[in-house]
């Protein structure tokens, strides 16, 4: 909770060795960008409570290595992405 504010930059896919990032509570706002599935080395990410829009890329079902997402509370549309099993691995009431 750093009250960030503004849209997520592009550059963040740059990060590829990155296995965590935890950018919730904040006020990020505009569209997920496509560049977060450059970050093949995520593990965990948290992107809830925010202002985010738009849809979910579908490039983030190509996350391999990702065991945890959390999108919740935000404005994000359409469908979700197909995800590899073990992205629920830590949320198994997502699977319900």
């Amino acid at each position: 909770d750093n009250n960030i504010t503004g849209p997520i930059p592009s550059e963040i896919g740059k990060l590829q060795k990155l296995q965590t990032l935890d950018l919730s509570d904040n006020f990020f706002t505009g569209q997920l960008p496509d560049s977060l599935s450059h970050m093949k080395g995520l593990h965990y990410l948290r992107l809830n409570n925010n202002s985010l829009s738009g849809p979910i890329p579908s490039s983030v079902a190509n996350m391999s290595q990702l065991v945890f997402l959390d999108l919740s509370f935000n404005n994000l549309s359409g469908p979700v992405p197909r995800l590899n099993a073990k992205t629920f691995k830590q949320s198994p009431d997502m699977c319900n």
